[in-house]
């Protein structure tokens, strides 16, 4: 199987990580000896854990409304390759069918939307950033910066002096 932009969600921080999964599935294909499989397994379930934490701290970070479900399909994938790592007897043939499975439909039923939501997100955010117009064309101080008097000492807006 090669890599193509069928994999890809739209989000290049999810994506490459994506392409670093995939290429690891390709050397469980190549089907190396079983301890060099074994090897590469550890490898890919650490980069998937990563990946996974990644994508479920945006999710959260957006308040994405199908955080509950999409994490648990991570949690059975993850079941899933600890349970071939776990085996003394398994398939590489097996196991690379269940990951290219996984990675095209999860990518495109799951990774796309969840993609979608974010790009909105920040589209929507920049969109409120460019919109916004300074009075004079200077952007405000932060409040914590904001000076004012009060009988005769310089105090923080904030309470602070």
């Amino acid at each position: 199987m090669e890599w193509c932009q069928d994999f890809e969600s739209g989000l290049p921080e999810i994506d490459g990580q994506h392409r670093q999964i995939f290429d690891l599935v390709q050397h469980v294909h190549a089907g190396v000896d079983r301890p060099g499989v074994r090897e590469v397994l550890v490898e890919l379930e650490q980069s998937t854990r990563h990946h996974f934490d990644c994508e479920e701290r945006i999710m959260v970070e957006c308040n994405y409304p199908a955080l509950t479900r999409h994490a648990a399909e991570h949690a059975t994938l993850l079941r899933e390759v600890e349970g071939y790592r776990d085996n003394a007897v398994f398939g590489a043939r097996q196991l690379n069918q269940v990951l290219c499975n996984w990675l095209m439909s999860h990518t495109m039923m799951e990774d796309r939307p969840l993609a979608r939501h974010v790009l909105q997100l920040r589209a929507s955010a920049t969109d409120i950033t460019a919109g916004t117009q300074f009075v004079g064309g200077v952007e405000p101080s932060p409040p914590s910066a904001i000076h004012t008097k009060t009988d005769g000492d310089t105090k923080l807006a904030s309470g602070q002096s």
